[in-house]
């Protein structure tokens, strides 16, 4: 495994608001992400998950898993059966667990309407200094488009006359910042929603974390139990510190010096 995921990982994520200032909020996390030291030892979200872990899925996306079982370092292994089998016997795929159970989308990855477009205004492709453009920007994401060619007229277009009708003001000062944040809407849409393919908004989940998808609680739910009681576990802090959570300027990134 690459130095790199071994240790820990600070991570800012941005998140902007459905008002008309696009109030921006900010969360700060720290990640656990281990692995496996040069004296072998094993840590963090990677260490945990290096041994081996086999499961049983039962829908082609992996989404929903019944059953899991670890090997333990004596040799021994632990059963974690989730509630929904009721004492019955797992059917479906038993998968040997690697990489990509939870790297799933590690070609392309399909973003959420929402973090596609916190993540353009952080960047500037959409500015948030147009009034309610994050409230807009998702209503247009997420209509009915027949085709690539209907979304990168409609998206523009309809972007336009939000302003011409509702902001003159602001296309009248602003018509290139108007532009540029329609045109970033066209680059979110057309790299995450294919019409012609039927994928839309989650058709393809990514597995990583668990905000947007189930991800990391389709085994960590509280849920999936071994014959004594114990589950696998849901704390928090085994996987990640939580430093601020959707705050104004969070001060500990001040004292970072980050911001």
């Amino acid at each position: 495994m690459p130095a790199k995921f071994i240790g820990e990982k600070l991570l800012v994520k941005s998140n902007f608001a459905d008002d008309e200032k696009n109030t921006e909020t900010q969360s700060v996390v720290v990640l656990h992400l281990g692995g496996r030291d040069s004296l072998s030892n094993l840590s963090g979200i990677h260490g945990v998950h290096l041994g081996h872990i086999e499961y049983v899925t039962t829908d082609p996306t992996r989404t929903t898993i019944t059953w899991v079982q670890r090997r333990n370092g004596d040799g021994s292994t632990t059963d974690y059966a989730s509630s929904s089998l009721k004492g019955a016997a797992p059917q479906g795929e038993r998968r040997l667990m690697d990489c990509i159970d939870c790297h799933n989308r590690a070609a392309h990855t399909m973003q959420t309407a929402e973090d596609a477009l916190n993540r353009a205004m952080v960047e500037g492709a959409v500015s948030p200094e147009l009034p309610w453009v994050h409230k807009k920007g998702i209503e247009l994401l997420k209509a009915y488009y027949s085709s690539e060619a209907d979304a990168r007229a409609k998206i523009p277009e309809q972007l336009t006359a939000f302003y011409r009708s509702e902001h003159p003001e602001v296309l009248a000062a602003k018509p290139a910042l108007v532009k540029a944040a329609g045109e970033g809407l066209v680059s979110i849409f057309t790299t995450n929603v294919f019409p012609e393919m039927k994928v839309t908004w989650g058709t393809h989940p990514n597995h990583i974390g668990h905000m947007s998808y189930p991800g990391c609680f389709r085994c960590h739910d509280g849920e999936h139990s071994a014959k004594d009681g114990k589950s696998i576990t849901q704390d928090c802090a085994a996987c990640h510190n939580l430093l601020a959570v959707d705050e104004a300027k969070p001060k500990v990134l001040a004292d970072l010096g980050i911001q």
